[in-house]
């Protein structure tokens, strides 16, 4: 009965993942678009509330791309990067921007990481060559310096 019951468990174990490749190859291969929003997601049920970490942040011309890391490998990961409308009145101005994340109920446990990219002209403070605004992510300490190139 012992010899049965070990071949069952590990049979488990590797079908818990409905597959065995990760969904990821360490770097998403299209460009998503920012977008302004009144609303902040700190809704607990939002399915775009999902947990991970940033860990490099870089802007070329109006692209910005993201290093990210998160758990799962299982499903498809879909991120939205979301900017206040509201600007503050400073030098440069500023504006609060939010990256969002929904895992799709990903329950497997891999550590993955991928590289995202925005194109963030909608988060310029004016689509004119030059205008400079400092943009803040939540989850990321330092302050984000963008100016917006004519594409």
């Amino acid at each position: 009965m012992k010899i049965l019951i070990i071949p069952i468990l590990i049979a488990f174990l590797l079908s818990s993942c409905k597959q065995t490749e990760p969904i990821s190859n360490g770097e998403t291969d299209y460009q998503n678009t920012a977008y302004l929003t009144d609303e902040i997601i700190n809704d607990f049920n939002d399915p775009f509330d999902d947990p991970f970490n940033i860990v490099e942040v870089s802007i070329f011309e109006n692209t910005m791309s993201l290093i990210v890391n998160y758990g799962g490998g299982c499903s498809t990961h879909e991120f939205q990067l979301a900017g206040s409308t509201s600007v503050m009145k400073s030098f440069p101005p500023q504006r609060s921007i939010q990256l969002l994340h929904n895992g799709n109920n990903d329950l497997c446990k891999m550590l993955v990481t991928d590289t995202i990219f925005f194109n963030i002209e909608n988060l310029s403070n004016e689509k004119k060559p030059g205008s400079e605004i400092i943009l803040n992510l939540k989850g990321w300490d330092n302050s984000i310096s963008y100016t917006y190139v004519k594409p």
